[in-house]
């Protein structure tokens, strides 16, 4: 299957330009693809509703198209992520219950390095409660104004924000919490309680650990707090526990946010169980790598070794910071000045707004790999920070098109290792901008890029230049168009693949379509064509310029649906198999993973980014200069 790739973009009188032409390559998947449909009546001996139209020439035609980029793009520019610790001594290295710390005791008993953690260089410390109101805790501070002052918090950082608290714990078989009095079977059990009190004292969230007598931990439910939490086994009878609560909205100046871990606590649970407290002889367990960080869910640990940890302003930068709206996404980049590789650094004196980001050129130190006849994905291997920090895989090698302010990605829907709470919804909230280019549908969830010359408070608070740009359906918008995406970035085509495909209007400016022309019999062309809209300040459409600050486009895949790969995950899709996964809407679903599997057929890697911008036009701004881009992919079957 021949096929030739050419790249067209809008010049300065509005015409279309051709600036790339490239060969394409025809890969494994489509020669899987014939010998699917050569074998696939043999299971269809018995007809019925869902496999009637198994057969149908259109489940074995290009379905999707995607775009890809350098694998070292999906580590960083706008996809870059850092867990930040917000605790001092996590590691417990200092003698706790003093000024050193960060960490006071009361009625316990700490004892660091006492056993070893779940894995090499973790070590476990013993907290030895002498009743069961023991307990140990760290308060975070702030200092009510603005900056760095004595390793306090500004007060704004945190205002607003989701927090989660999270620890290792493990069960003490030598001196195991004590027993609570189970009334219907005289069995052990006894519990632990984890706390956060978020900024101000107005919200609480907190989990019970349940031990059982062979050290097993799950978790129980207080009926008086909130109950956002989950829990997961690490090895070694070492658990990690969460739990998570919403920092508020009173002004600077109030109490500080408090993490408590008490050993043994007697609790109101759920199944009232519990009819006494614990004596005084309340018993031990052991804790590790305390954490406390922004966000929904836990990520990875990350270490403080020492007080008073250095609590800088480039945590105002992180988009989990929410400030007083969820209705926007704030990214930051730095200004030429700062180091950024821009073109607009480079033509600095030939432009009269400079500001860096307007030609942002992604850069990296090894080329993307040319594609191969036995290729299956577009950037194998390819995995951003934040979904290695969640320990997930959710965009599979692509640009995605998942950023949405208006619903959840829920975690639990893509192999996470966790358990949760009754009732809790484990979604990933605004780790989710770390992932897409794309804001959600509605003229109030948008992106907000800022150009800031200094990575401090007074650059965030006085960028060189901000531009909202936002994604709907008037106007059209691969990120804002749900019935042409699913959440993995697999542009469908229009009309599931059906003949006589029309284009986008001018006014939707993007979308996904084919053209067959009259004369097929002679020539046997079929034109895949891809438009991405280079979008305007404040409009809808702005997929070349975000696509490009999340690391561009060099990278192209044309799928057709996996027969066999659909049937094995669900016998009872119906074919031909329509595109029913709303894009946007449907990632607040347990399980949301779209019924259509794809089978990569052809392959292309460009020579440079095809959404990049020169920066040499008379107002490059954040959005402005782009040209809208035109990807005809035309295949010859003849």
């Amino acid at each position: 299957m021949k096929g030739v790739v050419e790249i067209y973009g809008t010049n300065a009188k509005g015409d279309r330009e051709l600036i790339l032409t490239k060969e394409n390559l025809t890969v494994v998947g489509f020669a899987e693809n014939i010998v699917d449909l050569l074998t696939t009546p043999s299971a269809t001996a018995y007809p019925t509703a869902e496999n009637a139209h198994i057969l149908d020439a259109s489940n074995y035609a290009i379905q999707a198209i995607s775009t890809s980029k350098n694998k070292e793009h999906f580590r960083k520019n706008l996809h870059s992520y850092e867990t930040s610790n917000l605790l001092n001594n996590t590691a417990f290295d200092e003698t706790l219950d003093s000024s050193l710390s960060g960490w006071l005791t009361s009625n316990l008993t700490a004892s660091t390095n006492s056993v070893d953690g779940y894995t090499d260089g973790v070590s476990g410390t013993l907290l030895q409660a002498d009743t069961s109101g023991g307990l140990l805790l760290q308060r975070v501070y702030f200092n009510g104004g603005y900056g760095n002052t004595d390793g306090k918090f500004s007060r704004d950082i945190l205002r607003y924000t989701d927090s989660v608290f999270s620890v290792d714990v493990k069960w003490n078989e030598d001196n195991p919490p004590a027993k609570l009095n189970d009334s219907s079977n005289n069995v052990y059990k006894s519990y632990s309680r984890l706390t956060y009190t978020a900024i101000g004292g107005e919200v609480s969230g907190e989990a019970y650990v349940e031990w059982d007598a062979s050290g097993g931990a799950t978790l129980s439910k207080s009926t008086a707090t909130n109950f956002e939490a989950g829990l997961r086994y690490l090895g070694s009878k070492w658990y990690r526990v969460f739990v998570k609560a919403y920092n508020g909205t009173k002004a600077a100046g109030v109490n500080p946010g408090v993490c408590t871990i008490y050993p043994c606590n007697a609790a109101t649970l759920e199944n009232s169980d519990v009819v006494t407290d614990v004596d005084s002889s309340a018993g031990s367990i052991y804790i590790a790598r305390p954490q406390l960080e922004l966000g929904r869910h836990p990520t990875k640990y990350a270490e403080v070794s020492t007080y008073v940890q250095t609590r800088d302003d480039t945590l105002n930068f992180s988009i989990l910071k929410q400030g007083s709206t969820n209705t926007h996404y704030n990214y930051y980049t730095a200004s030429a000045g700062t180091g950024a590789y821009t073109l607009s650094g480079l033509y600095n004196n030939n432009l009269a707004r400079a500001l860096g980001v307007s030609a942002y050129i992604p850069s990296s130190t090894e080329l993307t790999p040319a594609p191969h006849p036995e290729d299956r994905y577009l950037t194998p291997g390819a995995i951003t920070p934040v979904e290695e920090a969640l320990e997930v895989e959710i965009l599979q090698g692509h640009n995605p098109y998942i950023t949405n302010l208006s619903g959840t990605l829920m975690l639990s829907a893509y192999g996470s290792p966790w358990s949760y709470a009754s009732g809790y919804s484990p979604a990933i909230g605004r780790h989710a901008g770390y992932l897409g280019a794309y804001a959600g549908r509605g003229g109030a969830s948008r992106i907000y890029l800022n150009i800031v010359s200094a990575l401090d408070y007074s650059g965030m608070e006085d960028p060189l230049d901000t531009m909202g740009g936002y994604l709907g359906e008037e106007e059209g918008g691969i990120g804002g168009n749900a019935t042409l995406l699913d959440m993995f970035g697999y542009i469908n085509l229009s009309d599931n693949g059906e003949m006589g495909i029309s284009p986008p209007t001018p006014a939707q400016k993007a979308g996904f379509y084919k053209s067959i022309s009259s004369d097929f019999s002679s020539t046997g062309q079929v034109d895949h064509v891809l438009q991405l809209g280079k979008g305007d300040v404040g409009k809808r459409g702005c997929d070349a310029p975000i696509v490009n600050l999340f690391g561009g486009v060099d990278t192209l895949g044309l799928w057709g649906m996996d027969i066999r790969a659909m049937r094995d995950a669900d016998y009872s899709v119906t074919f031909p198999a329509t595109y029913s996964v709303d894009g946007i809407a449907s990632l607040g679903a347990t399980s949301p993973t779209p019924k259509r599997r794809y089978k990569l057929y052809n392959k292309i890697v460009l020579t440079d980014n095809a959404v990049k911008n020169d920066g040499t036009g008379s107002d490059p701004g954040i959005f402005g200069n782009y040209s809208d881009i035109k990807i005809v992919w035309s295949l010859k079957f003849l």
